[in-house]
């Protein structure tokens, strides 16, 4: 029985992995991205101090598993984002009824899934051609 030599498929295998490590390290970067410039544009704007808020963490893993998080920083967005309707009150005792929320933050990450999905079709697609 003749030996096979599999150091040239280890190779290719061990560059194709390398590749889509890459390839998921952007789409994290580049889909977090896409979630921060919805966010922003989706953002009720009174003073600009909200949608200036916006950061994105990331991205960070590795192995393949990469992540960002995104989302505004100021001390009252969850109170935008879902409003604050009776019987609910603040810290010193407060309710707003009229305080019905815009949503802002989910309808930004929903409607970056696509754009997202898309990005990273073609991004994975290029690392397993070797492009």
């Amino acid at each position: 029985m003749t030996p096979v030599d599999a150091s040239g498929t280890l190779a290719g295998i061990a560059a194709l992995r390398v590749r889509l490590n890459l390839a998921a390290e952007q789409i994290a970067g580049k889909g977090g991205l896409v979630v921060l410039a919805t966010g922003q544009k989706l953002t009720h704007v009174v003073s600009g101090s909200l949608r200036r808020s916006w950061k994105m963490d990331g991205p960070v893993g590795g192995d393949g598993v990469y992540s960002a998080r995104i989302g505004p920083t100021m001390i009252y967005a969850r109170r935008q984002e879902l409003g604050f309707l009776p019987p609910l009150q603040d810290s010193l005792g407060r309710s707003f009824p009229t305080d019905v929320g815009w949503p802002y933050v989910a309808p930004a990450h929903l409607a970056s899934i696509q754009p997202i999905r898309d990005m990273a079709v073609r991004a994975v697609g290029e690392a397993v051609s070797g492009g």
